[in-house]
């Protein structure tokens, strides 16, 4: 798929043409019994296939040459059986490039392979794709699927198309290069590979954008071109490629909008566009996509509102929006969704959060945190399988609803820097599977609750910046009290208890200097 050498790259390096005149009678042809067949010409010249490409499965002694005498009878249909002749391996003279091109097209390639060495003028004579099938067939095994996406990258345009034809007639559905080092761009004959249904290009360095050619991949369906540096915009014609199912060109350096084509994709399972350069709306079209089970549109420039027909994206599990400019509230239907997983974090969406957003049944993380969110929380209705709730850097207020108890996997929660006022509710006693509190920049009142030493699994609790008062409970260890009305050393039952101030340094370096040091201190009440 790259074109990294110029055309004529080959033949260069080979060497300039040589010409052949004589002239050989069917009659002497038959009666040579030799296997090297010389008329009075010069010597031709040894062309290793190690010259053409690197071949580790060839012998370095592997070479081979074709020669075509100018006349064999007269006779067409005799020349493929003279040229089968095992005893025969080197023929040379001069006749019509036509000729020479039909006695070609009628022999199998294989029973060429004896020929030791190849000229010239038969070079010029053949097609294009009769000599590179030869040259391809030659050096490379067709069935070994790593090999040939390497040889592809690397072949002048008449290979590619050789190696596709014989791809085709071999039954190749697949074509991956992951983490190699070449260097190039699609290149445009792209679509000779028409047979294709998968093909991944990660983690190579592209050039340029990828080819409207790309159209002619009729049967591909999966389409995986991610950390390939490639540039521009997606082409329109994707939107002729009605049997994909995968297509990813997350991690690029891609801008544009998204063409309305997109949505003619209708077989489309995952799209995943994320880590580039796109901006503008995403075409209405795309969340009518009924079969889409995974939408990656993270670290863009998009923009607009979630539309009420998002709900038509009934079997959509994972929805992945952050880093981006959407604004407007929340869609309120989506009872026809099965989301498991939905992180819209870092937008600007604004508005309450719609009652049916906490009554997902799957549910197993949801992140909307960094928005302009307001409003109460809603009821945690069906957030039975719900592990992880951030709801952080919003205008959220009013209290913690008590019916949290409703999400018992419950492992992480976020609710910091918000506006959350009122007590914090015992039913949070009964999620056992917390790990991760973090209730801080809120206007919480009232006692810490000493059934939080009940959950053995805590590891982080930081409720900084609010107006808690009382002991601190015992058996647990509590990061960040800082800012709030705790009596720490005034019992000798809190004299088991120790301050400790721990200093985290982090040091930023710039082409092996350091430029900057960040020392972030944390406050740790522990038990000894």
């Amino acid at each position: 798929m790259l074109l990294v050498q110029p055309e004529n790259a080959l033949r260069t390096a080979l060497g300039s043409p040589f010409s052949f005149k004589a002239e050989l009678s069917a009659a002497e042809i038959e009666s040579n019994s030799n296997p090297i067949l010389s008329i009075g010409v010069p010597p031709l010249p040894v062309f290793p296939p190690q010259q053409i490409l690197p071949n580790p499965t060839a012998p370095s002694t592997n070479i081979f040459t074709f020669i075509v005498p100018s006349k064999i009878n007269q006779s067409k249909s005799k020349s493929p059986r003279l040229l089968s002749d095992p005893n025969l391996t080197v023929l040379q003279t001069k006749m019509p490039a036509e000729l020479v091109q039909a006695i070609f097209g009628m022999l199998n390639i294989e029973a060429i392979f004896k020929f030791r060495r190849l000229c010239w003028y038969i070079n010029e004579c053949l097609t294009d794709i009769q000599f590179a099938k030869i040259i391809v067939r030659r050096w490379a095994d067709v069935s070994d699927i790593p090999a040939c996406a390497q040889i592809w990258f690397v072949l002048p345009t008449n290979y590619r198309l050789a190696c596709a034809e014989l791809w085709r007639q071999g039954g190749l559905k697949r074509n991956e290069l992951v983490n190699t080092n070449l260097v190039g761009e699609i290149c445009k004959d792209i679509g000779a590979l028409d047979f294709l249904q998968h093909l991944y290009l990660s983690g190579i360095k592209l050039i340029g954008s990828i080819p409207l050619e790309i159209e002619g991949l009729v049967n591909l369906k999966h389409l995986i071109l991610e950390k390939a540096n490639l540039s521009g915009s997606i082409p329109a014609v994707f939107g002729k490629l009605n049997l994909l199912e995968i297509l990813s060109l997350s991690s690029n350096k891609m801008s544009g909008n998204i063409p309305k084509e997109i949505c003619d994709l209708t077989s489309l399972d995952i799209l995943d566009l994320s880590n580039n350069k796109f901006e503008g709306f995403v075409p209405e079209g795309l969340w009518s996509l009924s079969n889409l089970k995974e939408l990656h549109l993270n670290n863009n420039r998009f923009s607009g509102h979630l539309p009420a027909k998002i709900s038509s994206l009934s079997s959509l599990t994972l929805l992945v929006l952050h880093n981006n400019e959407f604004d407007g509230p929340l869609p309120v239907e989506t009872k026809d969704m099965v989301l498991m997983r939905a992180d819209l974090s870092n937008n600007r969406f604004y508005g309450p959060i719609p009652d049916s957003w906490f009554d997902f049944s799957y549910l197993v993380s949801l992140d909307i945190s960094g928005n302009r969110l307001a409003g109460t929380l809603p009821e945690f209705g069906k957030l039975f399988e719900l592990t992880r709730l951030d709801l952080s850097y919003n205008e959220i207020y009013g209290n913690i609803s008590s019916t949290i108890s409703n999400a018992s996997k419950l492992t992480r929660l976020n609710l910091n820097h918000n506006k959350f006022d009122g007590k914090i509710p015992s039913e949070m006693r009964t999620l056992l599977n917390l790990i991760t509190i973090d209730l801080s920049y809120n206007n919480l009142v009232g006692e810490i609750p000493k059934w939080l030493s009940e959950l053995t699994r805590l590891k982080t609790l930081n409720l900084e910046m609010n107006y808690l008062e009382k002991k601190i409970p015992k058996n647990i260890e509590f990061e960040d009290f800082r800012h709030n009305q705790i009596e720490i050393f005034d019992s000798a039952a809190n004299l088991n208890w120790i301050k400790t101030i721990i200093q985290e340094k982090t040091i930023i370096k710039q082409a092996g200097r350091v430029i900057k040091t960040i020392t972030k201190t944390k406050t740790i009440f522990r038990k000894v």
